[in-house]
């Protein structure tokens, strides 16, 4: 459980991150303000851009926050997720983290390997440290929280097979399906 208040700021819609000053970047690190911006792509790219009907429909911008440049250029903590799946604002998509991950490959136009552990800790600790967990998932003497990925391609399907993950970058760029998940040091059955 947290041990301490936080708190997040939830920044929809397309919002213009060279709006966010360096002025407010540095009021929240030097004052170690517990504050994280969490970005919900898939609500904002299905919200944005409905085009006008008299433009024949060829004008469509789209945006979401831009959070791994939020963290990059102005070292704040952001996390990438989704809200609701089903529902007005988000009726298609999966709640599955590395598939949000994968997403931001595209959307960010994220692809290094730099990148791609950027996008993880976006859906991993940077998400837990934006609701109070702690991030150090193998402190001594406290229960494990991780997730074991198939890294062999040893998946049922023929492309599967094919395709094995034996990176983080790979994983990002394709998550696998089978996963195990060890939560508070014990294996979660799904």
């Amino acid at each position: 459980m947290p041990t301490f208040m936080t708190y997040v700021v939830m920044l929809s819609m397309k919002c213009d991150t060279d709006r966010i000053s360096i002025d407010l970047s540095s009021s929240i690190r030097d004052n170690d303000l517990p504050v994280s911006f969490v970005g919900l792509p898939t609500s904002d790219l299905f919200m944005m851009g409905k085009p006008d009907g008299s433009d024949g429909g060829g004008q469509r911008v789209r945006g979401t926050l831009q959070i791994p440049q939020m963290i990059k250029e102005y070292r704040l903590n952001g996390a990438i997720s989704i809200n609701n799946v089903g529902n007005a604002f988000t009726p298609q998509g999966s709640c599955d983290p590395l598939t949000i991950a994968s997403m931001g490959v595209g959307l960010y136009h994220a692809g290094t390997k730099q990148d791609a552990q950027l996008l993880y800790e976006c859906v991993s600790t940077r998400a837990k440290a934006a609701i109070g967990y702690s991030t150090n998932p193998f402190a001594v003497g406290s229960d494990a929280d991780f997730v074991l990925f198939e890294m062999n391609g040893d998946e049922q399907g023929p492309i599967s097979r094919q395709r094995g993950r034996r990176t983080l970058q790979e994983v990002v760029y394709d998550p696998p399906k089978e996963r195990k998940t060890i939560f508070r040091g014990h294996l979660i059955i799904a």
